[in-house]
């Protein structure tokens, strides 16, 4: 029994001390020599590596990365780009001989003996003669030669503000192997991996550069150029002046427990010292930023203070920022920015904790870093850099058009894109998803989300030491996913299974509801009590524990706590409700009360990212955020229905002066969907004609059909005319995850009434009676180059029932920059004089279905026949507007170059910048009647060639277009038809004419 005893405990305290040593880690240690030829953009090298084998595996083979090989043409970065709509794509393709990236790798000695390799892409397999057995080491000889790549993406030469070298990626490369194994990854243009080590690298090129680089100086007497003044504060204008022509330097940098090497150089940088606590700050950036760079290093400062405090020390002597790369990337010890912003420092500088000394794998698990960082960017940004801010409203016009100030942007985007059926899981490998748009929203902005919800599920304290032991335990090692949640865990004591399964591994959505809150006031045991019973529904299918607020009528609150685990958070003054079962979808509960409770609410802290938040809410209505006049739909608040309103002062006439009031509102909503629940409205007054007008729609999701599908129903009674209609709209996702391309299927029915004896309208006629009109309606749009829009409809009127077939094709070419709009339509009788087709304009209805040509009716008859006005539509023909044939069918093809702007051009200047040039030619015919002979009807069309300027002087975002909605997509074009086939007696083909349209013929 006691040889059981000793046998079970050395047992025991074998599998302890296995648990304990499990973890493991490869190192390594690069001795890198290399020289750049600023000339000929060549760099030579030789590197000496030490690899240690700290695997319990013995290894066969080893693979190196070879990055700059992603940078000529046909690589897999050139393919995924293209297929992804990446710009890099087409930026290699575009690529010269000499522009290219290349590393060639010349010779490989392992242990003095030469071995050959072979290579795929962008990774060399190196097969070993001899294995590398666990706990032994061997010393591995590389000499290479390489092409500096003109910047493509990240590293190269020659970036777009004229920094000369951002070297990264640069050298041959060992790749990690850890207890998942190899992880040898063709580059596809994403993240990296890298196995911890020392570096010992010297750089030898012109010596007018000066290098920016990781680790510290090793030879600051040779090199100078401020590195020789230790720590200090001060700025060093030219670096390298005095620089004897034509010499080389040598800059010896070591770098020590990092997992990878950068630098840069330029002939031009200034360089800013100084220091936090131990550490010295490097800033270098070329003389033309100085104004916007002056104050980076003290960005560092805060930085640097705000994350060791916060999270761990950074251990290391030395920071530098080099104004380099592509945007703002990170790597041991420096950071290559192309901006020069708090935001920028705190995201790219916050790195060097999440990534740098939390060497996660970027490629599989970039949440652990980016969407860290999104988070803590926010926090330092807020906590030490006051920005963003919830400042006060400016007086005057400024405040009333003043946006708010919050954190809740990437909210807003995970409202828009959870819209679309592209999400994809964050724990995707970073070049496998589908698109580069669901890439950033799952790693940056979701993967951002899961930091304030582990708060709101463990608690802010909980929260707190939990970041900072995951930081005590894993820095200096490659923590994964299951590390990171291990560690909540344990300083939690909750089991966290659930919680990270629905966020990292799906993509499941949250929106939890109260669906009732009642109470009365009851007597127990001698004491009165206020009892409230609530119902609370999960209608999606996150599963999340849920904190309440509830609001007495004092004006005080207490906060409820509903679990759904064991060890649920501790809040001394919160109320501890029985759990939620997670298999149920309704919940409620009875509590008694010493005041009466007036409200209910869920998640005041707006920390769960449930997307419906009407709902979360007690009370018959939602929450109301009113604006006046402030376009709060560019900033909508994420807990509120918004709603703006603004006057109306307008003059037409047939009416004289219109007053009136405009209102509109919906629940979120961004630039790519429409919000949830909006709604338009607006009241007129007539002073002449002493009439009201109104209009009046209303949208809800119709989410029996899925994800982007709504109702819409809309009434008015404008200028004479009543309407009422519906419109169902589904919305589908791409048919190709890797195109822009979206199609839509409308079914719609209107009614239109002509109740007053004089249409409004210039130059226009209605029929009177009544019009009821049922269509369908397909669209196919590509962003980037293309439109298709096919419709059918069945018009009952009251002079004559028809149906009618339209079909649109807009194209942008790609081998040429001209755009063109094929147009034809169909009807089976001639239709009501508002409804067919014209061949110089839009019809009618058309005109009066659009509020901007509506909003012209403060020009006479005689103004519009003066200046030649044409609302654009119908067959697009520029020249007939005196003579606007209408007809039964129609055919038409419009052909127009690019626009060429001002801005293109060079000229910013607001509003004018939206000036453009274009050449057209316009071919089509409209008809009612059959032709005798195929002669005949080719004698019946109309031609026309000219150039056009037009103006568009608002954009969508621009907050005047917010607030008039007529302004959104307003185009002023002043039309030259020059040239034209068929005109009147004595007049010539080639002549000077002029008119002026509203709108755009091709609008792509």
């Amino acid at each position: 029994m006691k040889f059981l005893q000793i046998l079970f405990l050395f047992i025991f305290s074998s599998s302890v001390s296995v648990q304990a040593q499990s973890y493991w880690q490869q190192k390594i240690n690069y001795n890198i020599n290399v020289h750049l030829d600023v000339k000929t953009n060549i760099l030579t090298g030789k590197q000496v590596i030490t690899y240690y084998n700290n695997s319990p595996d013995t290894l066969k083979e080893l693979y190196f990365h070879l990055y700059w090989n992603a940078f000529k043409k046909n690589s897999y970065m050139q393919r995924k780009s293209l297929a992804v709509n990446r710009s890099q794509g087409d930026m290699i393709n575009s690529l010269a001989k000499d522009e290219e990236g290349d590393v060639s790798v010349k010779q490989i000695k392992v242990n003095k003996r030469l071995l050959k390799w072979d290579e795929h892409d962008t990774v060399l397999r190196l097969q070993l003669e001899e294995a590398l057995n666990p706990n032994s080491s061997i010393i591995i000889e590389v000499d290479f030669v390489s092409q500096v790549p003109l910047l493509t993406r990240r590293a190269g030469r020659d970036n777009s503000q004229g920094i000369r070298f951002s070297m990264a990626q640069w050298y041959p490369k060992l790749a990690e192997y850890d207890s998942e194994g190899w992880h040898h990854d063709e580059y596809a243009g994403r993240e990296f991996y890298g196995i911890w080590g020392d570096f010992d690298v010297s750089i030898t090129l012109d010596s007018k550069y000066v290098v920016a680089s990781s680790g510290e100086i090793q030879n600051p007497e040779i090199v100078k150029c401020g590195y020789d003044l230790g720590k200090t504060d001060t700025t060093i204008l030219e670096p390298a002046s005095g620089i004897q022509k034509d010499s080389v330097k040598t800059w010896r940098f070591r770098a020590e427990n990092v997992h990878d090497f950068a630098w840069a150089a330029d002939d031009k940088f200034i360089h800013d010292i100084t220091y936090w606590k131990e550490v010295t700050i490097h800033s270098l950036y070329i003389p033309s930023y100085r104004e916007r760079w002056k104050n980076v290093k003290k960005y560092a400062e805060v930085m640097l203070d705000f994350y060791s405090e916060t999270y761990g020390k950074y251990p290391y002597k030395t920071f530098t920022v080099v104004q380099a790369g592509d945007g703002g990337m990170e790597y041991p010890t420096i950071i290559f920015n192309a901006g020069f912003s708090p935001g920028l420092m705190a995201h790219e500088g916050g790195h060097q904790w999440f990534y740098g000394l939390l060497g996660n794998n970027e490629s599989r698990e970039g949440w652990l870093d980016e969407g860290i960082i999104t988070y803590t960017t926010d926090k330092n940004c807020i906590e030490r850099f006051n920005y963003p801010v919830k400042i006060e409203p400016e007086e005057g016009l400024g405040g009333i058009l003043q946006l708010p100030y919050d954190v809740h942007n990437n909210y807003r985007s995970y409202w828009g894109i959870s819209k679309f059926d592209l999400e994809e899981p964050i724990l995707t490998h970073s070049d496998h998803f589908k698109d580069d748009a669901a890439y950033s929203f799952a790693t940056y902005v979701k993967g951002s989300f899961i930091m304030p919800m582990l708060e709101y599920v463990i608690g802010d304290d909980v929260f707190n030491r939990f970041m900072k032991r995951y930081f005590d335990e894993w820095h200096f090692k490659h923590p994964h996913s299951s590390d990171f949640q291990r560690v909540a865990e344990k300083e939690s004591g909750m089991e966290l299974d659930w919680f990270f399964d629905e966020w990292l591994r799906t993509t499941k959505t949250c929106d939890y509801a109260i669906n009732s809150l009642s109470g009365y006031w009851i007597d127990l045991n001698g004491k009165r009590k206020y009892r409230v019973t609530c119902e609370l529904e999960n209608r999606d299918d996150i599963i999340m524990p849920i904190d309440l607020q509830i609001n007495f009528k004092e004006g005080t609150s207490k906060k409820c706590i509903i679990p759904i685990d064991w060890n649920p958070k501790q809040e001394t003054e919160a109320i501890m409700l029985p759990r939620w079962k997670w298999v149920d979808k309704s919940y409620s509960f009875s509590y008694d009360f010493d005041e009466e409770v007036t409200s209910v609410i869920i998640d005041p802290t707006l920390r769960l990212k449930d997307l419906n938040r009407l709902n979360n809410s007690s009370g018959f209505l939602p929450p109301f955020d009113f604006n006046f006049v402030r376009p709060i739909q560019f900033a909508p608040p994420i807990d509120k229905y918004w709603i703006t309103y603004r006057p109306s002062v307008w003059y037409s006439v047939p009416d004289g002066f219109r007053f009136g009031l405009v209102e509109r509102g919906g629940y979120m909503g961004s630039p790519m969907v429409n919000p949830d629940y909006r709604n338009n409205a607006g009241l007129w007054y007539a002073a002449k004609s002493k009439q009201f007008d109104f209009e009046l729609s209303f949208s809800f999701p119709l989410s029996a059909f899925g994800k982007m599908a709504s109702v819409t129903i809309n009434t008015s009674k404008l200028y004479g005319i009543k309407n009422i209609g519906v419109i169902a709209n589904k919305i589908f996702t791409p048919l190709s995850p890797y195109s822009d391309v979206l199609q839509s299927v409308d079914i719609y029915y209107n009614f239109y009434r002509l109740d007053e004896n004089d249409y409004p309208f210039q130059s226009s006629k209605w029929d009177r009676g009544s019009t009821n009109r049922l269509g369908i309606q397909y669209k196919y749009e590509n962003e980037s180059n293309s439109r298709i829009t096919l419709t059918g409809e069945t018009v009952f009127d009251s002079r004559v029932n028809y149906s009618k077939l339209t079909f649109e094709y807009l194209r942008s070419l790609s081998f040429l920059p001209v755009s063109f709009r094929f147009y034809s339509g169909f009807a089976s009788a001639l239709p009501a004089v508002q409804d067919r087709f014209y061949l110089s304009s839009a019809n009618p209805l058309e005109e009066y279905s659009n509020s901007f040509y509506r909003s012209l009716l403060f020009l006479s008859n005689k103004s519009v026949e003066k200046i030649g006005l044409n609302k654009t539509g119908g067959a697009g023909l520029t020249s007939k507007i005196d003579d606007n044939i209408s007809g039964r069918n129609i055919l038409s093809l419009n052909i127009e170059t690019n626009p060429v702007s001002l801005e293109d051009i060079g000229i910013r200047t607001p509003v004018i910048s939206g000036i453009s040039f274009i050449a057209f030619s316009n071919f089509a015919n409209v008809w009612t009647h059959d032709f005798e002979s195929f002669d005949n009807f080719i004698d019946a069309w109309y031609a026309e060639a000219g150039l056009a300027i037009t103006w568009s002087p608002f954009g969508r975002r621009n907050l005047l277009a917010g607030i008039f909605q007529e302004l959104n997509d307003l185009n002023i074009r002043f039309n030259f038809p020059l040239l034209l086939n068929r005109v009147p007696e004595k007049d010539k083909y080639f002549d000077w004419r002029w008119n002026i349209s509203i709108g755009k013929v091709i609008d792509l």
